[in-house]
């Protein structure tokens, strides 16, 4: 479900006004997706002082083994470790590929479901960096799989689709990954 204007309107008051469950999540002031400035001591672009790009980011956190194996599976890890685009990956924990019906993940690992596996993944994944706030002022983001995420509030909570952000604003040197506790399936 899209959010009306009046409903995105009060999401952002909601933000500002620092409402515990939203603001405890939400760290990032929107100045502009590209470089917006998180609420830290530091100054400046987030990009500039991540130190590793998106996938580096994501195998030094060690809770996105599963994504990361996936990731090298279809060739998208050199994709998101580029220097020449910046991206937001909507990524989803180890916890969150446990969900899956069982067999599930290492039926996609295998090399005749290569297309279908880039197709989930790419769904997890928007052509730009959209930081936390940016991210709740859309009511639909686009992903490169070439659907659309529906972005809502649920119980204070943010989602896209039936997955809810569970920590925002995880700058990498060539993008921002916002953590999911589900694994994103696009209709066909």
């Amino acid at each position: 479900m899209f959010l009306s204007k009046l409903g995105q309107l009060s999401l952002v008051a909601l933000f500002v006004a620092g409402s515990v469950s939203v603001s405890s999540l939400l760290t990032a002031n929107a100045n502009d997706s590209h470089h917006s400035v998180a609420k830290t001591a530091s100054k400046g672009c987030p990009f500039a002082s991540a130190s590793a790009n998106i996938v580096g980011t994501a195998q030094k956190a060690g809770t996105f083994n599963t994504l990361i194996v996936a990731l090298k599976a279809t060739g998208l890890d050199k994709t998101l470790a580029s220097k020449e685009s910046k991206f937001t990956v909507f990524a989803p924990t180890d916890a969150a590929f446990k969900k899956l019906p069982a067999g599930t993940v290492e039926s996609l690992l295998k090399p005749e479901n290569k297309a279908k596996l880039t197709k989930i993944l790419t769904y997890h994944v928007a052509g730009k960096p959209l930081n936390a706030a940016t991210v709740l002022k859309t009511p639909a983001i686009a992903t490169v799989e070439g659907s659309s995420l529906a972005v809502s509030l649920k119980g204070g909570k943010p989602y896209v689709n039936n997955s809810q952000i569970t920590k925002t604003d995880i700058y990498a040197t060539n993008g921002i990954i916002h953590v999911i506790d589900t694994v994103l399936i696009p209709t066909d």
